[in-house]
């Protein structure tokens, strides 16, 4: 797998309570703690020894937590291997099964504990090794607990955010064209994208271009130039300056630091 870690880190207590959109794949694994989780229009309602892998772009929320403490990983999946899988949400794993996966979790904990350098490879390998845990245990996955349950403004939230990766491209796209598309009005829809998200529909649409442009220009695909006007930026000027702001750097000192040029 051509997997690169973007972050990882541990959840205890209420960190990460409410609705998230991230633009990399994100597993959690349970170690202590319950609380509900939502995506999809599902909830489910999460245990120790459970795991979630939530693909790129997927509104989700936690909630209604108690006592959790859990491993989260941030990574990007650059061969694409996961999607041929059609992996379940949420898999649950018995005791005994478990222990190889809590033992992997306390290793990486240590680690991350140090801060060294020389650690960066040893964590990523046995992210590696969590992550093909969670394909090998793919078939116990766990049922949504409220099935029937209608999220009517979660839902329209979705629809917005499936409508932007699906028409992110075009560059005259407008966000009051994703509220008349949900049926609310322009101030509503952004203000409930936010309620949702953590962020305005306009810098969701921008971040889903820019990790679009990023993915080309990693992979080789594309120039910058190319890479710009590919994923729905008006120009180069205008892409150059949101990559900077959102980066840090240029697109050429960006693609020189991760030994891209």
């Amino acid at each position: 797998m051509d997997i690169k870690t973007k972050l990882i880190r541990i959840d205890n207590g209420k960190a990460s309570h409410g609705s998230f959109i991230d633009s990399e794949y994100v597993l959690h694994v349970i170690l202590n703690g319950t609380f509900t989780f939502q995506s999809q229009q599902k909830s489910y309602s999460i245990e120790p020894n459970d795991m979630i892998l939530i693909p790129p772009y997927k509104l989700h929320a936690l909630n209604e937590i108690n006592d959790v403490s859990m491993l989260v990983i941030h990574f990007y999946d650059h061969s694409s291997i996961i999607e041929t899988y059609k992996l379940p949400t949420v898999v649950s794993i018995n005791e005994t099964s478990f222990k190889q996966i809590k033992q992997l979790c306390l290793q990486l904990i240590q680690l991350l504990k140090e801060s060294k350098e020389e650690n960066e490879q040893i964590c990523n390998g046995l992210v590696h090794t969590l992550i093909g845990c969670f394909i090998k245990y793919s078939n116990h996955h766990k049922k949504d607990s409220n099935s029937n349950r209608q999220f009517y403004s979660w839902k329209s939230i979705q629809k917005a955010v499936a409508y932007i990766q699906d028409n992110f491209k075009n560059p005259n796209i407008t966000i009051a064209e994703i509220s008349d598309y949900c049926k609310f009005s322009h101030n509503y829809f952004s203000f409930l994208f936010k309620e949702y998200t953590n962020e305005s529909p306009h810098h969701y649409l921008t971040r889903v271009r820019l990790e679009y442009a990023k993915e080309n220009l990693y992979n080789g695909k594309c120039n910058i130039s190319e890479a710009a006007i590919s994923s729905g930026f008006c120009n180069l000027q205008y892409f150059s300056k949101v990559f900077k702001k959102e980066e840090g750097l240029s697109p050429s000192e960006w693609l020189k630091k991760n030994n891209l040029k």
